[in-house]
């Protein structure tokens, strides 16, 4: 990670945030000491934008929309305001106040998102939370495709006693029962 703060440090702190491991703050702090000593306020950013993200995962909302709000701020002033990076930040700022009631706030974090490329994973992140603030809004049918198809995609985590947050993966939109089920299961 010091020959790259940026992009790699993503790469290899993936798999400390998806399991949830205090390390992974851990390495951000690490990585923003060697963003701060090279001065790149483009790595600065990404390690605000991903510490964001992994205390959204976490469950800690209010260190989360913080850490965001801050990448955003230096998104403006690098110049990266409307592309993908900003829409990953919009997209998870706008689920972290929905996920605690601020319906509006998240509204407008969602506003923000910039022109991502499309399929890009920035516009996949915005789109999700922007399908549950419909949801949380009461306009579920507008989340459904023209297919009669809700695209739900998510990430089942934390099922033991040592969970910090609660939160389900999706909801479905009221009284929303799909036509036919299908479970996918591993072992």
């Amino acid at each position: 990670m010091r020959a790259d703060p940026g992009f790699f440090s993503v790469v290899a702190n993936g798999p400390l945030i998806l399991a949830d491991r205090d390390e992974a703050l851990a390495t951000w702090d690490a990585v923003q000491v060697e963003a701060h000593r090279t001065g790149s306020l483009f790595a600065i950013l990404g390690v605000d934008l991903w510490r964001g993200f992994t205390l959204l995962q976490r469950g800690e909302l209010t260190e989360a929309e913080g850490s965001l709000r801050n990448a955003i701020e230096k998104g403006r002033v690098v110049g990266r305001g409307r592309g993908s990076a900003n829409a990953y930040a919009a997209a998870w700022l706008g689920r972290a106040l929905l996920e605690r009631g601020d319906r509006d706030g998240a509204r407008e974090a969602l506003g923000r998102r910039g022109e991502p490329h499309p399929g890009s994973d920035g516009a996949l992140w915005w789109r999700r939370s922007q399908l549950e603030l419909l949801i949380a809004d009461g306009r579920g049918t507008e989340a459904v495709d023209p297919y009669g198809v809700v695209h739900l995609k998510g990430l089942v985590k934390c099922s033991g006693d040592g969970c910090r947050f609660s939160t389900g993966i999706f909801t479905l939109p009221a009284g929303y029962r799909p036509a036919r089920r299908e479970v996918w299961g591993c072992s």
